[in-house]
């Protein structure tokens, strides 16, 4: 009867470890598979988050999932957290907010390298004051977009009046779950029932001849460039920002230890 125990607990011991939970593929720096912030609004949220880690070199990312499944909020945070590789290498400056709409719980990550900076302390007083109070109203894009700034504010990110990532949405008028609020009425025209469709229609054949004459003349004399990329980073372009890492993404490799906060709603 020991035998057959000890056998059972050494088999126990030696069977096929649980399945590794699935972590979303690194998209710039903000990842949404709920819809709740939407392409567009993550696309505006990496190129501002970019635009940080050039001035600064710090990393900050935000994941917007449905649920961690069997996982704690916790666990899965770090794993994602350390599969991304956000910070720098040597640096660990990197910070992950996760919101897990599904099961109304969310983390701040923290690197190995910002325990001075950003204490589980200060993290999770930007939860219980910042976030969690719009999550409760369901204004997701929100309370994200206000965390993020609050943690730009506490590693000492310039963040400009006028410029705060809660200026995306509006934030704070209405609920908010696709990332944007709904459009201004277009005001009243009075246009005294002049025919202005008219003068646009016939202005289009003029204006289609300026621009072939114009063309023509520019490569005559050799001037024509090619178009010029200006555009700011934006999710998934796979640009490269202040640090490279092959783990996608951008990120710089960095690691954390688990530190960071918790929450609810």
């Amino acid at each position: 009867m020991i035998v057959t125990a000890a056998t059972v607990l050494v088999l126990a011991a030696t069977g096929p470890a649980a399945a590794a939970p699935a972590y979303p593929a690194p998209d710039g720096r903000c990842v949404d598979t709920t819809g709740v912030l939407g392409s567009d609004l993550c696309s505006r949220i990496t190129a501002v988050l970019r635009a940080d880690e050039d001035r600064t070199g710090d990393e900050i990312a935000v994941a917007v999932v449905p649920t961690t499944g069997d996982a704690s909020i916790e666990s899965w945070a770090t794993g994602l957290f350390n599969s991304w590789g956000v910070g720098k290498v040597g640096q660990d400056n990197g910070v992950l907010l996760v919101v897990a709409v599904d099961d109304h719980r969310l983390r701040i990550a923290t690197g190995r390298g910002m325990t001075g900076r950003l204490s589980d302390d200060r993290a999770d007083q930007i939860i219980t004051t910042t976030i969690t109070p719009e999550f409760r109203h369901d204004r997701y894009a929100a309370g994200i977009l206000a965390g993020l700034d609050e943690i730009r504010r506490r590693l000492g990110h310039p963040v400009e009046p006028g410029a705060e990532l809660a200026g995306l949405t509006g934030a704070g008028a209405s609920p908010v779950h696709g990332g944007q609020a709904a459009p201004a009425p277009e005001p009243d025209r009075d246009d005294g029932g002049f025919p202005w469709w008219y003068l646009m229609v016939a202005a289009v054949p003029v204006m289609a001849v300026v621009i072939v004459v114009t063309e023509r003349s520019l490569r005559r004399v050799g001037r024509v460039a090619g178009p010029r990329d200006t555009h700011l980073p934006m999710a998934g372009s796979g640009g490269s920002s202040s640090g490279s890492s092959g783990t996608g993404g951008g990120f710089g490799g960095g690691g954390s230890d688990g530190g960071g906060s918790s929450g609810g709603w």
